[in-house]
């Protein structure tokens, strides 16, 4: 006969092998710590993180109302993780519980909590939980959870079903290795395939503008020849209008002077006449 907490001869027997587990994020990062073994109470649950039970014969990860996202996202991952790497049989189901939504497998692993009895509403209930679970998304490459039949298997092969029925969870093993290897190959390819895009827009930014400096530099020595062609071409023409100035000041020069010596002529010439007349007039006279 089971009495509260479910401690009859034979859950006494895995009693000692309770154990129960913290993983929350309160303090920044994901901690997973023991918090009791052996004899658990209902108040050592704390809404407000997620805590896993070891109970010999399964394991559950209890989620609590108040938990974060992560902790509630990170709840069956370390459950499984704790199986893997403990010494606990690596066979042994895995049961996701929400905090007002425990089971009576559940309820009986601690004291402090009425026992009650397991119906067939619950089994199916547990069951399609389970099966909600997995079929998550964030689930996708673990091998480890499937629907099996219990009827006719041995522990060594089959744990018991969390209900008592032929229905249960099975943990196969870890994570699929087949699975993992490419999950890790497809994101290995993704990182590589956006380096590759990255160190493209790189080179391709790099040419482009090694192509716009040259751009640049070719319009500036283009722009210099010009000025240069400029300055050349508007000194040859300042040269030749001093030339043509010279040349027309000598033009002007000459042509002062053949004016000068016409006059100094035509006077030389003015004198001599007056000189000429006033000899003759001089010799008339005598």
């Amino acid at each position: 006969m089971q009495t509260e907490g479910g401690a009859d001869a034979a859950a006494a027997v895995a009693e000692g092998q309770k154990k129960l587990f913290r993983l929350s994020d309160a303090s920044g990062t994901m901690q997973f710590t023991e918090v009791a073994s052996g004899i658990l109470q209902r108040n050592m649950l704390d809404g407000a993180d997620v805590f896993i039970v070891d109970s010999g014969k399964e394991v559950f990860a209890w989620v609590g109302s108040r938990s974060s996202k992560a902790e509630r996202r990170q709840a069956l991952v370390f459950a499984q993780r704790y199986l893997t790497q403990s010494t606990r049989p690596a066979y042994l189901p895995i049961s996701r519980v929400v905090e007002g939504g425990e089971s009576a497998e559940f309820r009986d692993q601690f004291q402090g909590w009425p026992a009650a009895g397991v119906n067939a509403s619950e089994r199916s209930d547990k069951a399609a939980s389970v099966r909600a679970t997995f079929a998550k998304r964030e689930f996708a490459g673990f091998a480890g959870f499937v629907p099996c039949d219990n009827s006719n298997a041995g522990p060594s092969s089959h744990a018991p079903s969390p209900s008592g029925g032929s229905e249960g969870w099975m943990k196969k093993g870890e994570m699929s290795s087949e699975g993992n290897d490419k999950k890790k190959d497809k994101e290995r390819k993704k990182r590589e395939k956006k380096e590759l895009k990255k160190k493209k827009s790189g080179k391709d930014k790099k040419d482009k503008d090694k192509k716009d400096k040259d751009k640049d530099k070719d319009k500036k020595d283009k722009d210099k020849d010009k000025d240069k062609k400029d300055k050349k071409d508007k000194d040859k023409d300042k040269d030749k209008d001093k030339k043509d100035k010279d040349k027309k000041d000598k033009d002007k020069d000459k042509e002062k002077k053949d004016k000068d010596k016409k006059e100094k002529d035509k006077k030389d010439k003015d004198k001599d006449k007056k000189d000429k007349d006033k000899k003759d007039k001089d010799k008339k006279k005598k």
